[in-house]
C-alpha cells in the first residue's frame, strides 16, 4: 500500500510540474496546441454512419512519452510503468479545448477534465471502451456518493 501511496505522490508530482505554469520559466509548461500527442481520437454520433461529422476529439501523451521528447529522466523502476499510463490530454467538444488529465485503465482510456482540474474531482470525464465506444459524464451538482449516467454515447476511432 505504501508503494501505491508513493506511485500516486510521484504522480501528481509530475502532473503539477506538467501543467503548472512556472514561475516566469517557460521550459516547465507545456504548449497545448504544439505538443506532439501519442494518441488522436474521433468520436462521432451512433447514427453517423459515413462518420462525416466529428463531435469529439481526444489526444493524449503520456508523461513518458513527455519526459523523452523534453529529455527529461524518467525512472521506469521507479514509477513502475505508471508514467506509460497517466499522462496529459485535450479534449475538443464544439471547437472549446479543455485541459484533462488522461489514464489508461486496464483497455480503457480515460480523459477527466472540468472545474476540479489539479484535485482528485473533477467535473466532467470521457472514456473510450476496448470496442470504441466513447462515454461522456458530467459530474456537476452530483452530491457526495450519488452516481450519474452517461449523458452522450459515440462511436470513436484512433486516428493514425
Amino acid at each position: 500500500m505504501e508503494d501505491m501511496k508513493r506511485q500516486l505522490i510521484l504522480i501528481i508530482m509530475l502532473l503539477s510540474c506538467f501543467l503548472s505554469a512556472g514561475a516566469g520559466a517557460q521550459d516547465d509548461t507545456i504548449d497545448m496546441d504544439n505538443l506532439d500527442w501519442t494518441d488522436n481520437w474521433q468520436c462521432y454520433d451512433y447514427s453517423d454512419y459515413l462518420k462525416e461529422n466529428v463531435l469529439v476529439e481526444l489526444r493524449s501523451a503520456s508523461f513518458s512519452d513527455i519526459a523523452k521528447s523534453r529529455s527529461l529522466p524518467v525512472d521506469e523502476h521507479e514509477l513502475q510503468g505508471l508514467a506509460e499510463q497517466v499522462g496529459i490530454g485535450r479534449v475538443e467538444l464544439s471547437g472549446i479545448a479543455h485541459r484533462a488529465l488522461y489514464s489508461v485503465s486496464g483497455l480503457s482510456r480515460e480523459w477527466a477534465f472540468g472545474r476540479g482540474f489539479g484535485s482528485e474531482n473533477f467535473s466532467y470525464a470521457f472514456i473510450i471502451h476496448p470496442d470504441g465506444t466513447g462515454v461522456y459524464y458530467d459530474f456537476t451538482g452530483l452530491k457526495e456518493g450519488e452516481k450519474t449516467t452517461p449523458r452522450g454515447l459515440y462511436q470513436c476511432e484512433i486516428v493514425k
